[in-house]
């Protein structure tokens, strides 16, 4: 099946996608790199990069588009009501980033007991090392995708300045904080914000400084859990891949 994702420096939330969607579809999975032909635009924020041929599965916006600004093939969901409000689609739009299905798709051995993570942006790795948090499991977001998967499930509590950290969280029930992007994140909060209109309530940004990780409690840290259907949403997915694999 022809997929979009973004393909740059290594990151486990679009790095993902070629292996999560053939778990969860049970299809073999191929990059599409030229978007003139029918494709899937998978997980990321990417639907800015929406073609007229493309279908979307799960991709959200980094920031606020003008609506309509994006006309796809055809919109299976999005990652949020902040990206839907973009396409200006109707309530039948399915919502969730599709990473909320980790726990169905791929379920993991969540150590209860293991030490405290720290997913940190890409961008950040570097001072998230410097900082040298006594205690805390710094977790690399650039390593292999199921490798990062394993290290967070090896954790009893996660900080996470990744979006994807916190989803992998949440979809474990890995109590988790979220750590605020940095001023220079294109897009800051919008892509928390929208994902957190997914789930039964929100989360309180932290500032990333050694503070925040040495005086939390553990009461702060918290399991938001996604509001719809999660094997409806599966089903969803594995729907719209085998109608295409049939119109081919």
């Amino acid at each position: 099946m022809p997929f979009y994702w973004h393909v740059g420096r290594p990151n486990f939330g679009d790095d993902i996608n070629p292996s999560f969607f053939q778990i969860a579809c049970q299809e073999t999975v191929k990059l599409q790199t030229s978007r003139d032909n029918l494709h899937f635009l998978g997980m990321g924020s990417i639907l800015d990069r929406a073609t007229s041929t493309s279908i979307i599965l799960g991709s959200g916006c980094l920031s606020q588009l003008e609506p309509r600004s994006v006309c796809p093939a055809n919109t299976v969901s999005v990652r949020g009501e902040l990206s839907r409000a973009s396409l200006a689609q109707s309530d039948s739009v399915l919502l969730g980033d599709p990473m909320v299905l980790l726990n169905i798709v791929s379920p993991q051995n969540v150590q209860r007991n293991g030490p405290i993570g720290f997913v940190p942006h890409v961008s950040d790795l570097r001072l998230a090392y410097k900082l040298k948090i006594p205690n805390v499991k710094v977790i690399d977001p650039g390593r292999e995708p199921w490798k990062v998967i394993r290290e967070i499930s090896g954790c009893s509590r996660i900080f996470s300045q990744s979006l994807h950290g916190l989803i992998v969280a949440d979809a474990l029930e890995i109590p988790n904080i979220w750590i605020a992007p940095n001023a220079s994140m294109t897009g800051e909060n919008f892509k928390f914000e929208d994902y957190f209109t997914t789930l039964d309530g929100g989360k309180v940004p932290h500032q990333f400084n050694l503070g925040t990780f040495l005086h939390t409690p553990q009461s702060a840290f918290d399991v938001c859990t996604y509001k719809y259907d999660k094997k409806h949403y599966l089903e969803a997915l594995r729907d719209a891949v085998a109608s295409m694999k049939q119109d081919r």
